[in-house]
């Protein structure tokens, strides 16, 4: 089993816990392959020569807990698999069984309270040339398959070991790159005849949801729509808890069912087969109007880093921007203004960072957009996006038209943006020896940044007053 299924590390970590305390729990989201590596723990205990035992508890109550327990009699190691409904009672029994020298390992979704405890994520997706990722391992073995776009099919499978298995189970019919392909319907693809909970995704996930609270289930299904990770604060303009509890109060319930994970300091992330359960369970209503706070919210920041970025290159607006961007593109999908707002803050971070073609495409939709939504000010902070990237790929002329098109539409109204367009209007003259033009527009954009009190505007013009003046081997004005 370990040759395939890719947790030598987790297994060895495993093991030196079991070692070190004697009592430890594997713990993790759905279908995560909490039970398969508890299982390839005991096998190695077994190859010792040690007595082992597993005991499902599942279907377990407290009534009959330590009846199941015992009837396992007295094995060096023995698995207490699946605990969740029972987790406080099985760590407490798992306590004495190693008080009395044996080795115990305990699974669940749920934290249970155990000091000695290891979080089992999914399945590596890294993979050199040469040789296959953990989790394309697993599939490829499962499916006797060596197709090359396994790799794409286990990515998109976010190397979950239960989806892995259940996409295996379809490769007689269906070949990797069309199975991918279907994923946008994932629940009616990953199942397969037996009992839900080990066979199917969707009895993965419902045995987690029915084990929440309606107030919490109502939280989950709101932050399902997040694309990405999504940080604390955010969701609290985004998502509606109601009386029951704060989002704080949900979250840490989502975190001790495995339903979300850390990201970073103050931000989680969820899997996108949970995203994905949770909108289709949440309340159609509720949904959309998250989705509606969502788009609002992503296209305002995105709009105050973007423009940050655009007329600084402040790192700090840029780092937020590669953050966000899931969001921003899934916020962007939507209709009016707010998509608009996402997909320029969007397409502009990637333009500026891998200028193409298809990124001015891109930004050629979301000027049309502009333009049919009348709104003035909106159509020239899309020219201005669409002419950024054209002057990224050397297309000056394109440029040029663009800003000086956006510069008539927003005529006296915003002397911020004006500046801005003034300076990449004069970095696309420099560039062809318009040094006239050049200078005329360096001239009006220093005259907007006075106007707007924009320091940092003012500086960029200024730096490129002084190329100018160099170019025009204009010394003592450069020095200026």
């Amino acid at each position: 089993m370990r040759g395939w299924f890719g947790r030598d590390a987790e297994l060895a970590a495993l093991t030196e816990l079991c070692e070190r305390a004697r009592v430890a729990a594997v713990v993790g989201p759905p279908g995560i392959g909490k039970s398969a590596l508890a299982h390839a723990w005991l096998a190695a205990r077994a190859d010792l020569g040690l007595d082992t035992a597993i005991v499902a508890l599942a279907d377990a109550t407290a009534e009959d807990l330590e009846a199941r327990i015992a009837a396992a009699g007295a094995p060096a190691a023995i698995v207490l698999d699946d605990a969740d409904r029972v987790a406080a009672q099985a760590v407490a029994i798992g306590a004495r069984l190693a008080a009395a020298g044996a080795r115990v390992v305990v699974t669940a979704r749920r934290l249970p309270a155990i000091e000695h405890r290891l979080e089992l994520g999914p399945l590596a997706l890294a993979h050199a040339a040469e040789q296959r990722s953990p989790a394309a391992a697993m599939f490829a073995a499962l499916a006797d398959s060596d197709d090359p776009a396994i790799e794409d099919l286990v990515a998109r499978l976010e190397g979950v070991p239960l989806a892995i298995a259940l996409a295996a189970a379809r490769a007689s019919v269906l070949p990797p790159a069309e199975l991918a392909a279907r994923l946008d319907e994932p629940f009616a693809v990953l199942r397969r005849p037996g009992e839900p909970r080990t066979n199917s995704l969707a009895g993965a996930i419902a045995w987690s949801w029915t084990a929440l609270e309606p107030w919490v289930q109502r939280a989950l299904a709101q932050l399902a729509v997040f694309a990405g990770a999504f940080e604390v604060a955010t969701a609290e303009a985004i998502v509606a808890v109601g009386p029951d509890g704060s989002l704080l109060d949900a979250l840490g319930v989502l975190r001790e069912h495995a339903l979300v994970q850390p990201a970073w300091p103050g931000a989680f992330r969820m899997l996108a087969m949970i995203r994905a359960y949770a909108r289709d369970r949440g309340e159609p209503t509720m949904v959309a109007n998250a989705v509606a706070r969502h788009a609002a919210w992503m296209a305002s920041r995105g709009r105050q880093h973007g423009d940050r970025y655009a007329a600084t290159g402040d790192p700090e607006a840029r780092a937020w921007l590669a953050r966000a961007l899931p969001d921003l593109d899934l916020a962007a999908q939507g209709a009016g203004a707010a998509a608009i707002e996402a997909a320029l803050a969007a397409d502009r971070l990637r333009a500026q960072a891998q200028p193409s073609p298809a990124r001015v495409a891109q930004l050629d939709r979301a000027v049309g957009l502009a333009e049919r939504t009348g709104d003035a000010a909106l159509c020239a902070r899309a020219l201005d996006a669409r002419a950024g990237a054209h002057l990224a790929l050397g297309g000056f002329a394109p440029s040029i038209a663009d800003r000086q098109r956006a510069l008539a539409l927003v005529g006296d109204g915003d002397d911020a943006l004006a500046a801005r367009l003034h300076l990449g209007l004069a970095l696309a003259a420099l560039a062809t020896g318009e040094l006239d033009g050049a200078h005329a527009a360096l001239t009006a954009g220093l005259a907007a940044a006075d106007r707007a009190g924009d320091r940092t505007a003012r500086g960029r013009l200024g730096a490129a007053l002084a190329l100018h003046a160099t170019l025009r081997e204009d010394h003592a004005g450069a020095r200026a």
